[in-house]
């Protein structure tokens, strides 16, 4: 499913760790074989679902060709824009990260990132009000050049 080696890896080595992690509570209904294929198959789909909506967002942020002097400008705004973004969610601990990613750029719900990564809403919650405090710092720039879309983003109705 996957041609990227380095992905692949990753993959296998998270499946590993979070069984680790989980050691203690882990029943494996089957053998362990096929609990492990089946762990790195939905992994797989994971990360394949992941790439595709980072492929998305980068097919909805592709630049146009500037026609004036004013599209120049807006250009460079939203390539320091994105780098604050970047800057912002590299000061987030992992998890806090991959609870704001599918939340802003999954496009799920609390509870669904909840469930998705087998933690309480409240945690979810708590890291979503952290990461949009870091990213609204980094953002506060951009917040009246950019308009209502990016405000939306920020607070969850995008």
């Amino acid at each position: 499913m996957i041609k990227d080696r380095d992905a692949i890896k990753d993959i296998v080595q998270d499946v590993f760790v979070k069984l680790w992690i989980r050691r203690d509570e882990l029943e494996v209904q089957t053998s362990f074989k096929a609990y492990l294929c089946k762990a790195v198959v939905l992994r797989g789909i994971d990360h394949i679902r992941k790439e595709k909506t980072a492929m998305n967002a980068k097919t909805e942020l592709k630049f146009v060709q500037p026609q004036s002097h004013t599209d120049v400008e807006e250009i460079l705004n939203e390539k320091e824009m994105k780098k604050a973004i970047e800057d912002g969610m590299n000061e987030m601990s992992e998890s806090m990260r991959s609870i704001f990613h599918l939340s802003r750029f999954g496009g799920l719900k609390n509870r669904e990132v909840a469930e998705q990564l087998k933690i309480s809403i409240k945690t979810v919650e708590s890291n979503m009000g952290k990461a949009l405090k870091i990213m609204h710092e980094k953002l506060k720039p951009y917040l009246k050049q950019a308009g209502k879309a990016l405000t939306l983003w920020l607070l969850g109705n995008f």
